[in-house]
């Protein structure tokens, strides 16, 4: 997959913004991304953490083909969750440190049916937190203003949208860090159908 900045049109400086960017991210696109940014020394992720990924895929092969389809559907929705509030996140300028605070501590319980999930769910959505993060904060700033205004539009049809819509930019300044964690998880769930394959 290609970065998210070369996905993004890029407009020249004094044109209208765009109001839907025509990207679809497929699962096969995101463990491309991965192999990818692994093999070029991994700005976005560090090497421990992608071979922490494959060897967990390793893993589960001596289990059978059953298992590593659940193990792989329950990672696909972690790494799908993690990309796309890092994408929101570094898109909207979060600062790394406030971003770890806001999702960086996640929780997810162990499924005695499948043995190994939890971890793997953690491992995957970590990396990708990381890695969505990373590629929303590369996006040139109207790159970020056609995609807030995209995730805006779309937003528009889901629901809870007026929760949102009718907030000021001076009530933002007040807000919680639990008001913004709930606002960058609804963007983000934008981001997911929108943008991303199930």
């Amino acid at each position: 997959m290609a970065k998210l900045r070369n996905l993004i049109p890029i407009r020249p400086t004094d044109a209208e913004p765009i109001d839907a960017i025509p990207v679809v991210i497929a699962a096969g696109d995101l463990a491309a991304s991965l192999a990818g940014w692994a093999a070029v020394g991994g700005e976005a992720l560090e090497c421990s953490e992608v071979s922490v990924f494959g060897a967990m895929i390793g893993n589960y092969l001596n289990l059978g083909a059953p298992y590593v389809e659940a193990i792989s559907e329950v990672t696909y929705k972690a790494t799908a969750y993690g990309y796309s509030l890092g994408v929101v996140i570094g898109a909207d300028g979060v600062s790394a440190r406030k971003g770890a605070n806001y999702f960086g501590h996640r929780y997810f319980p162990k499924n005695d049916f499948l043995p190994g999930a939890a971890k793997a769910e953690m491992n995957a959505y970590a990396a990708w937190l990381v890695h969505g993060y990373r590629e929303g904060r590369e996006l040139k700033q109207g790159q970020r203003v056609d995609l807030w205004r995209d995730l805006r539009r779309h937003a528009e049809t889901m629901p809870g949208w007026a929760h949102w819509d009718s907030a000021t930019r001076e009530e933002t300044k007040s807000w919680a860090d639990s008001t913004w964690r709930d606002y960058y998880e609804f963007f983000a769930l934008a981001f997911r159908k929108y943008h991303m394959a199930n």
